[in-house]
């Protein structure tokens, strides 16, 4: 699944709205308020999954030199997740 970005922007927060500029706003521009909330949520969502994928892809390939080198020990650490985990 791709992410269509608007490159124009990132690095742009969303200004928080009060309350009461919400309650005042015209319902077309309260629909494009939310439309673009949406939009901002799910390329979040998107990017921490493609990381997740990358930091899979990257474990397997540290695993696999780790393991041709015989470094069981560190393999281990590895799968486990680092050596603050399971000690």
């Amino acid at each position: 699944m791709g992410v269509l970005m608007d490159f124009s922007k990132i690095g742009k927060h969303c200004k928080v709205l009060s309350d009461s500029t919400l309650n005042n706003m015209k319902k077309e521009d309260l629909i494009k308020y939310i439309r673009n909330l949406e939009h901002n949520y799910n390329v979040a969502v998107d990017f921490n999954i493609q990381q997740a994928k990358n930091f899979e892809m990257m474990e397997s390939r540290i695993v696999e030199e780790l393991e041709s080198m015989g470094d069981l020990k560190a393999v281990d650490v590895v799968k486990r997740g680092g050596i603050s985990h399971g000690k």
